[in-house]
């Protein structure tokens, strides 16, 4: 800035990449985001700051192009992204292909799982309670399973939602309960019903993290200490198991709990069918987008039957398909809350 010379400066917003550059020049960046899960824009808002006083001339911009929609153009495309500054990774093998794409599908069948990070959250009876783990980027829909570690003396509790919100059915665990006598496992759908218990003092610790596994794959529930192929905790068969949307963590009682939840790898959709290549090569799923104005809600038979809606419906540009009740809920990209939500987003 400079108190008494006009500086002139660009900003652009094309598909995906926000971009700040000075004086007319393109190469000229200042500042420049590539964001996963763009918005439409609907006006610009300009301010100042601190008691400053900012004189603007704006250029009134010649209508061009829209802001595109995106469109998938190569299934390689859709599935690989090329990166030029990656370090130097570990070959795992090495063989002949006639083109990119059978190199890319053998790629693609040999893929390996990321290791996983770790998030901590503490919440205590009465302040920070009744977190959900979207809200920390751990979205349990793309898994079965959660691995997670507390230090508390008493009640960890979690509740697997089958919506963003506290409104049953949900399954709900409470580890070390009334004053770490008890754990539960229970179910509420129409009514709250305990399903599973274990008896026993000093399954928390106020000193020491200790590790669990939740696992919930297929209807089958279940808790372990460390592993559920060990010290198992808690089971429960549920004849009519539900869609797991999202894990709220609290503790009651004017309890402190300390957690490390191990950000889990996607593996696969809970009962969907196998995602295929042509869902994979046209959409991606992310996870921190903005809530987006609904299109339509619709039912579909399974995950590809709602993307195929979402690619022949001209204004749709990302959808959420819900499993439980196969709904299909088609969105623009016109942002209409904060709120973050998961969606599957056409790929350009």
């Amino acid at each position: 800035m400079n108190c008494f010379t006009y500086k002139q400066f660009w900003v652009s917003w094309k598909a995906e990449n926000i971009k700040v550059g000075r004086e007319n020049s393109t190469d000229n960046i200042l500042l420049a985001y590539e964001d996963p899960c763009p918005f439409f824009l609907q006006d610009l808002q300009i301010s100042t700051d601190h008691g400053g006083n900012v004189n603007w001339i704006i250029e009134v911009p010649v209508s061009k192009e829209a802001q595109p929609d995106p469109m998938q153009s190569k299934v390689v495309d859709g599935m690989f992204r090329l990166v030029t500054d990656c370090p130097t990774f570990q070959i795992l093998t090495t063989t002949s292909t006639t083109d990119l794409i059978e190199c890319a599908a053998i790629s693609d069948s040999n893929q390996e799982h990321n290791t996983a990070s770790n998030v901590n959250i503490t919440t205590t009876g009465g302040l920070m309670n009744n977190v959900s783990l979207s809200t920390s980027g751990i979205f349990v829909n793309k898994t079965t399973e959660l691995r997670f570690e507390v230090r508390g003396c008493r009640d960890a509790h979690l509740r697997l939602l089958t919506q963003k919100t506290q409104i049953p059915p949900y399954y709900l665990i409470m580890i070390g309960g009334w004053h770490n006598n008890k754990s539960v496992l229970a179910r509420h759908a129409h009514y709250y019903q305990e399903v599973d218990n274990d008896f026993g003092y000093g399954e928390m610790n106020c000193s020491n993290y200790k590790k669990f596994m939740l696992s919930w794959s297929g209807g089958k529930l279940q808790v372990g200490r460390e592993d559920i192929n060990g010290d198992l905790l808690l089971s429960y068969v549920d004849p009519c198991p539900f869609f797991i949307q999202d894990i709220q963590i609290n503790t009651e009682h004017e309890g402190h709990v300390e957690w490390i939840i191990q950000v889990p790898v996607p593996t696969s959709i809970q009962s969907d069918p196998v995602e295929s290549k042509v869902v994979d090569g046209m959409f991606h799923f992310e996870t921190n987008c903005p809530t987006f104005q609904v299109l339509t809600t619709t039912t579909a038979a399974h995950l590809n039957e709602c993307a195929a809606i979402c690619m022949w419906s001209f204004e749709c540009s990302a959808f959420e398909f819900v499993n439980h009740g196969r709904v299909c809920e088609l969105v623009s990209n016109i942002a209409v809350a904060k709120t973050l939500s998961s969606y599957y987003r056409i790929l350009k």
